[in-house]
Protein backbone atom coordinates (compact mmCIF):
# COMPACT_ATOMS: atom_id res chain seq x y z
CA UNK A 1 0.00 0.00 0.00
CA UNK A 2 1.40 3.38 -1.01
CA UNK A 3 1.94 6.07 1.58
CA UNK A 4 -0.75 8.25 -0.03
CA UNK A 5 -3.37 5.48 0.05
CA UNK A 6 -2.44 4.68 3.65
CA UNK A 7 -2.92 8.30 4.69
CA UNK A 8 -6.28 8.52 2.91
CA UNK A 9 -7.46 5.30 4.57
CA UNK A 10 -6.34 6.55 7.96
CA UNK A 11 -8.18 9.85 7.49
CA UNK A 12 -11.36 8.06 6.40
CA UNK A 13 -11.18 5.76 9.42
CA UNK A 14 -10.65 8.72 11.73
CA UNK A 15 -13.66 10.51 10.25
CA UNK A 16 -15.80 7.41 10.71
CA UNK A 17 -14.73 7.07 14.34
CA UNK A 18 -15.26 10.76 15.04
CA UNK A 19 -18.59 10.67 13.26
CA UNK A 20 -19.78 7.71 15.31
CA UNK A 21 -18.60 9.35 18.50
CA UNK A 22 -20.25 12.60 17.55
CA UNK A 23 -23.50 10.85 16.74
CA UNK A 24 -23.44 9.01 20.08
CA UNK A 25 -22.69 12.25 21.91
CA UNK A 26 -25.52 14.02 20.10
CA UNK A 27 -28.09 11.30 20.75
CA UNK A 28 -27.07 10.98 24.40
CA UNK A 29 -27.23 14.72 24.97
CA UNK A 30 -30.66 14.90 23.34
CA UNK A 31 -31.92 11.96 25.38
CA UNK A 32 -30.50 13.45 28.56
CA UNK A 33 -32.20 16.76 27.76
CA UNK A 34 -35.51 14.90 27.39
CA UNK A 35 -35.00 13.16 30.72
CA UNK A 36 -34.19 16.47 32.40
CA UNK A 37 -37.45 17.93 31.16
CA UNK A 38 -39.42 14.90 32.32
CA UNK A 39 -37.72 14.95 35.72
CA UNK A 40 -39.12 18.42 36.42
CA UNK A 41 -42.66 17.03 36.51
CA UNK A 42 -41.93 13.94 38.62
CA UNK A 43 -41.58 13.73 42.39
CA UNK A 44 -37.98 12.85 43.25
CA UNK A 45 -37.22 13.39 39.58
CA UNK A 46 -33.60 14.29 40.25
CA UNK A 47 -33.05 10.95 41.97
CA UNK A 48 -34.38 9.07 38.95
CA UNK A 49 -32.32 11.29 36.67
CA UNK A 50 -29.20 10.27 38.59
CA UNK A 51 -30.22 6.62 38.26
CA UNK A 52 -30.54 7.22 34.52
CA UNK A 53 -27.02 8.73 34.39
CA UNK A 54 -25.51 5.90 36.42
CA UNK A 55 -27.09 3.28 34.17
CA UNK A 56 -26.02 4.97 30.94
CA UNK A 57 -22.49 5.26 32.30
CA UNK A 58 -22.41 1.53 33.02
CA UNK A 59 -23.74 0.73 29.55
CA UNK A 60 -21.05 2.93 27.97
CA UNK A 61 -18.41 0.87 29.79
CA UNK A 62 -20.10 -2.46 29.07
CA UNK A 63 -22.80 -2.59 26.36
CA UNK A 64 -23.73 -6.12 27.50
CA UNK A 65 -24.58 -5.11 31.08
CA UNK A 66 -28.12 -6.46 31.35
CA UNK A 67 -28.59 -5.11 34.86
CA UNK A 68 -27.70 -1.62 33.68
CA UNK A 69 -30.36 -1.79 30.99
CA UNK A 70 -32.90 -2.93 33.58
CA UNK A 71 -31.92 -0.04 35.86
CA UNK A 72 -32.19 2.32 32.91
CA UNK A 73 -35.65 0.96 32.15
CA UNK A 74 -36.71 1.50 35.75
CA UNK A 75 -35.41 5.07 35.69
CA UNK A 76 -37.17 5.84 32.42
CA UNK A 77 -40.42 4.34 33.71
CA UNK A 78 -40.22 6.51 36.83
CA UNK A 79 -39.66 9.54 34.59
CA UNK A 80 -42.66 8.47 32.45
CA UNK A 81 -40.64 7.65 29.34
CA UNK A 82 -42.59 4.44 28.90
CA UNK A 83 -41.55 3.66 25.33
CA UNK A 84 -37.90 4.03 26.27
CA UNK A 85 -38.38 1.92 29.39
CA UNK A 86 -39.98 -0.91 27.41
CA UNK A 87 -37.10 -0.85 24.93
CA UNK A 88 -34.54 -1.00 27.75
CA UNK A 89 -36.30 -3.87 29.52
CA UNK A 90 -36.49 -5.72 26.20
CA UNK A 91 -32.72 -5.39 25.76
CA UNK A 92 -32.09 -6.46 29.35
CA UNK A 93 -34.19 -9.61 28.89
CA UNK A 94 -32.45 -10.46 25.63
CA UNK A 95 -29.06 -10.15 27.32
CA UNK A 96 -30.00 -12.12 30.44
CA UNK A 97 -33.46 -13.61 30.22
CA UNK A 98 -32.94 -15.89 33.22
CA UNK A 99 -32.11 -13.13 35.68
CA UNK A 100 -34.86 -13.15 38.30
CA UNK A 101 -34.20 -9.58 39.41
CA UNK A 102 -34.54 -8.32 35.83
CA UNK A 103 -37.64 -10.46 35.24
CA UNK A 104 -39.20 -9.13 38.43
CA UNK A 105 -38.58 -5.53 37.44
CA UNK A 106 -39.91 -6.13 33.95
CA UNK A 107 -43.02 -7.86 35.32
CA UNK A 108 -43.82 -4.88 37.51
CA UNK A 109 -43.33 -2.53 34.57
CA UNK A 110 -45.61 -4.56 32.31
CA UNK A 111 -48.32 -4.66 34.98
CA UNK A 112 -48.14 -0.88 35.28
CA UNK A 113 -48.54 -0.59 31.50
CA UNK A 114 -51.45 -3.07 31.52
CA UNK A 115 -49.54 -5.53 29.34
CA UNK A 116 -50.64 -8.46 31.45
CA UNK A 117 -49.57 -11.19 29.04
CA UNK A 118 -45.95 -10.03 29.16
CA UNK A 119 -46.14 -9.69 32.93
CA UNK A 120 -47.43 -13.25 33.19
CA UNK A 121 -44.63 -14.45 30.91
CA UNK A 122 -42.07 -12.86 33.22
CA UNK A 123 -43.53 -14.46 36.37
CA UNK A 124 -43.74 -17.88 34.72
CA UNK A 125 -40.16 -17.55 33.49
CA UNK A 126 -39.05 -16.82 37.05
CA UNK A 127 -40.64 -20.09 38.14
CA UNK A 128 -38.93 -21.93 35.29
CA UNK A 129 -35.63 -20.59 36.59
CA UNK A 130 -36.43 -21.20 40.26
CA UNK A 131 -39.63 -23.11 41.16
CA UNK A 132 -39.05 -22.22 44.82
CA UNK A 133 -39.13 -18.46 44.27
CA UNK A 134 -42.10 -17.42 46.39
CA UNK A 135 -42.50 -13.82 45.14
CA UNK A 136 -43.25 -15.11 41.62
CA UNK A 137 -46.25 -17.08 42.90
CA UNK A 138 -47.38 -14.03 44.85
CA UNK A 139 -46.95 -11.87 41.76
CA UNK A 140 -49.08 -14.21 39.67
CA UNK A 141 -51.81 -14.28 42.31
CA UNK A 142 -51.87 -10.49 42.45
CA UNK A 143 -51.88 -10.32 38.65
CA UNK A 144 -54.76 -12.78 38.24
CA UNK A 145 -56.78 -11.43 41.15
CA UNK A 146 -56.55 -7.71 40.42
CA UNK A 147 -55.60 -7.22 36.77
CA UNK A 148 -55.64 -10.27 34.51
CA UNK A 149 -58.95 -11.34 36.02
CA UNK A 150 -59.85 -13.69 33.18
CA UNK A 151 -57.35 -16.04 34.84
CA UNK A 152 -58.65 -15.66 38.38
CA UNK A 153 -59.70 -19.31 38.27
CA UNK A 154 -56.04 -20.34 38.08
CA UNK A 155 -55.13 -18.83 41.44
CA UNK A 156 -55.79 -21.97 43.48
CA UNK A 157 -53.62 -24.08 41.18
CA UNK A 158 -50.81 -21.53 41.26
CA UNK A 159 -50.82 -21.46 45.05
CA UNK A 160 -50.94 -25.24 45.35
CA UNK A 161 -48.00 -25.53 42.98
CA UNK A 162 -46.16 -22.99 45.07
CA UNK A 163 -46.85 -24.88 48.28
CA UNK A 164 -45.52 -28.08 46.73
CA UNK A 165 -42.18 -26.33 46.46
CA UNK A 166 -42.56 -24.19 49.59
CA UNK A 167 -44.85 -26.17 51.93
CA UNK A 168 -44.36 -23.89 54.93
CA UNK A 169 -44.44 -20.54 53.15
CA UNK A 170 -46.62 -18.31 55.31
CA UNK A 171 -47.39 -15.85 52.53
CA UNK A 172 -48.62 -18.54 50.16
CA UNK A 173 -50.66 -20.20 52.88
CA UNK A 174 -52.28 -16.88 53.79
CA UNK A 175 -53.08 -16.20 50.14
CA UNK A 176 -54.64 -19.64 49.73
CA UNK A 177 -56.79 -19.17 52.84
CA UNK A 178 -57.86 -15.76 51.56
CA UNK A 179 -58.71 -17.29 48.18
CA UNK A 180 -60.99 -19.85 49.81
CA UNK A 181 -62.68 -17.22 51.97
CA UNK A 182 -63.11 -14.33 49.55
CA UNK A 183 -63.15 -15.85 46.07
CA UNK A 184 -64.29 -19.46 46.09
CA UNK A 185 -66.31 -19.25 49.32
CA UNK A 186 -64.94 -22.56 50.65
CA UNK A 187 -64.74 -21.84 54.37
CA UNK A 188 -63.86 -25.39 55.39
CA UNK A 189 -60.84 -25.39 53.10
CA UNK A 190 -59.80 -22.04 54.53
CA UNK A 191 -59.96 -23.52 58.03
CA UNK A 192 -57.69 -26.38 56.99
CA UNK A 193 -55.14 -23.88 55.72
CA UNK A 194 -55.42 -21.77 58.87
CA UNK A 195 -54.87 -24.87 61.01
CA UNK A 196 -51.72 -25.56 59.01
CA UNK A 197 -50.57 -22.00 59.63
CA UNK A 198 -51.30 -22.34 63.34
CA UNK A 199 -49.13 -25.45 63.51
CA UNK A 200 -46.28 -23.28 62.28
CA UNK A 201 -47.19 -20.30 64.50
CA UNK A 202 -48.74 -21.84 67.64
CA UNK A 203 -48.54 -18.59 69.62
CA UNK A 204 -50.31 -16.42 67.02
CA UNK A 205 -53.30 -15.03 68.94
CA UNK A 206 -54.83 -13.29 65.92
CA UNK A 207 -54.75 -16.51 63.94
CA UNK A 208 -56.35 -18.39 66.81
CA UNK A 209 -59.10 -15.78 67.00
CA UNK A 210 -59.77 -16.03 63.26
CA UNK A 211 -60.02 -19.82 63.44
CA UNK A 212 -62.40 -19.54 66.39
CA UNK A 213 -64.53 -17.01 64.53
CA UNK A 214 -64.81 -19.19 61.43
CA UNK A 215 -65.71 -22.26 63.44
CA UNK A 216 -68.45 -20.34 65.23
CA UNK A 217 -70.16 -19.23 62.02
Amino acid sequence: MSKKIFIIAAVVLLLVVLGAGGWYFYTFKYDYWRMQRLAKDVEYGNNFLQQYLNATSRITKNPDDAGAYADLGAARAALKDYAGAEADYSIALKLDGNNISILNGAAGFYVSRQDYQKAEDCYLKMLDVNPAYGPAYQGLVDLYNNYYTAKKGEIEGILKNGLENLPDDQNLLALLASYYLTISGEREKALVVYEKMLSLRPNDLLLKAEIKRLKAE
